[in-house]
């Protein structure tokens, strides 16, 4: 059980390790989707390219009227820019003289994580309505992070399993709000439905926003099921995600997110890159509490591990304290450092 706060920050390579793409990789994908085919012959492109289309047109108020070629240019823009840049955020942090390029690469984001979902480890546990097999997620991270939580946890105090976990998540898709209550489901045998309740009592932050809400949220209308595309809804989820260069809206969700950093005493990363941006969006408005601080570092190179350490001694340095907590970055995938790190993550 996770006995002190704990804030556990998840970035790409978490996600890889379902089969996400990561930065690069979700950057040729987004490149090879805004095919749309030559100029004379545009919907002569792939069927993603169609869907990809077919949103934008019904995403402007006279679709029937507009020219749809400003963004077939927008959109040949990104697939140029993707040859040079880092990310899709940088592509649209580069052209930001055109809105449409961050239509369409957006578009194309929530495209491609949708259906990253439908083809990720963790879909393969819902092939079986009813059966969760959570051995598709064996050297996944799921599977350490489920039995940390619910080791020493008995099923008269399952309500209470999330009381001392925050998460932020700086990627898209949903695989952390849909594995929660499969894992209480599987772990305790309670009903679907109860699960949920329980799950939905974690504090989860999405900086840069989610491809939809999941369909059993009770917040949501309707909602998207996790593993399905919802190419009719691509236009609807598009807005909902926000690049590095955009600011969190929501000035308490920011504030509460930052308060969640401060007041970790395990203040935990998996598969985060550390970048300069995302770092300023956690930093609290004071010194951090934290007594253990955790990062996964996988092959990253001597030089990245000594800036990376500086920054969360910067980020984190306790109150009163003379000299910051020493993090401790292995060189592990994230679910060998859940397993190794169990104790100490699980101690009081």
């Amino acid at each position: 059980m996770i006995r002190v706060p704990t804030t556990l920050v998840i970035g790409a390579g978490a996600s890889a390790e379902l089969n996400f793409p990561t930065g690069p990789g979700l950057l040729r994908d987004i490149s090879e989707l805004l095919q749309f085919g030559s100029q004379f012959d545009r919907v002569n492109g792939s069927s993603a390219a169609l869907d990809i289309g077919l949103a934008y047109a019904r995403s402007t108020s006279q679709s029937a009227l507009k020219p749809l070629d400003p963004f077939y240019d927008a959109a040949a823009r990104v697939r140029s820019a993707a040859d040079i840049a880092h990310s899709i955020d940088n592509v649209i942090d580069q052209n930001d003289d055109d809105p449409l390029v961050e239509v369409a690469g957006k578009l194309a984001i929530a495209y491609r994580l949708l259906t990253a979902e439908a083809e990720s480890k963790l879909s393969e546990v819902f092939e079986q309505p009813g059966l969760f097999d959570l051995q598709h997620l064996r050297d996944t991270w799921l599977l350490p992070f489920g039995q940390m939580l619910t080791t020493d946890i008995r099923k008269s105090r399952v309500e209470g399993i999330f009381d001392q976990l925050t998460i932020i998540n700086f990627n898209y898709d949903r695989s952390i709000e849909a594995f929660l209550p499969t894992l209480l489901v599987a772990a305790y045998g309670l009903d679907h439905a109860d699960a949920v309740a329980i799950a939905q009592r974690v504090r989860i932050f999405h900086p840069y926003g989610q491809v939809g809400r999941l369909s059993w949220d009770l917040g949501a209308d309707g909602g998207i099921p996790y593993g399905w595309v919802a190419r009719d809804q691509l236009e609807l989820i598009a807005p909902q995600l926000r690049t590095f260069t955009e600011q969190l809206a929501d000035g308490d969700e920011l504030t509460a997110m930052r308060r969640a950093v401060q007041e970790a005493e395990h203040l935990v990363f998996l598969g985060f890159g550390f970048h300069r941006q995302n770092m300023r969006l956690l930093a609290p408005d004071m010194d951090a509490r934290a007594t253990k601080i955790i990062g996964s570092l996988y092959r990253e190179p001597g030089p990245a591990k000594e800036t990376i350490a500086e920054e969360l001694r910067r980020l984190t340095r306790p109150l009163g304290a003379t000299s910051a907590i020493a993090p401790a970055l292995p060189n592990m995938t994230c679910t060998d450092l859940l397993t190794q790190y169990f104790l100490p993550l699980t101690s009081g």
